[in-house]
């Protein structure tokens, strides 16, 4: 025999283990998806070079144009890191209002709160900044290193 108390602490410390093992699961798809985010800028550069030679030529600078590259790719980071947080949010108290009715008789009147790691999530997200900024930094040096008349030559007269 045992007492319900200690099922009770038993479930919760093993479940609160389960789910932290899971929780760096999201850490390495970050860095699978990483890979994504660099071939996606390195297209985004690609495809605005005719854009970027007339920047280069009404006198924006080569520093100026990686550090618009940049800056887009850290925006791209911290829109995924938004909608990430929010999307985790609602369906972390979804699934805790789910619980509450569809759980065991013997648990009922348990309220499991909402907690949120942001320890864990402050990691994540510098993770995803660095990330980021890493799959940006060559297509920024690229852009920023060709010259007006190679940008402008490669843009529009070429598509």
């Amino acid at each position: 025999m045992t007492f319900l108390s200690d099922v009770r602490d038993g479930l919760r410390t093993r479940g609160g283990s389960a789910i932290q093992a899971m929780g760096y699961l999201p850490l390495i798809t970050l860095v699978v998806v990483s890979l994504g985010v660099v071939n996606t800028i390195a297209a985004s550069v690609r495809a605005r070079r005719w854009e970027f030679g007339v920047l280069r030529a009404v006198g924006v600078t080569r520093w100026r144009l990686s550090r618009l590259v940049l800056s887009e790719a850290l925006l791209v980071g911290f829109v995924a890191s938004v909608l990430s947080l929010a999307f985790g949010i609602l369906v972390g108290w979804t699934c805790l209002g789910l619980i509450r009715y569809v759980s065991n008789p013997w648990f009922e009147g348990v309220a499991t709160p909402l907690s949120v790691p942001w320890g864990a999530l402050a990691v994540g997200y510098a993770l995803t900044f660095v990330l980021c900024f890493l799959a940006a930094l060559w297509p920024a040096i690229s852009a920023g290193r060709s010259e007006p008349l190679a940008l402008l030559q490669a843009g529009r007269g070429a598509a």
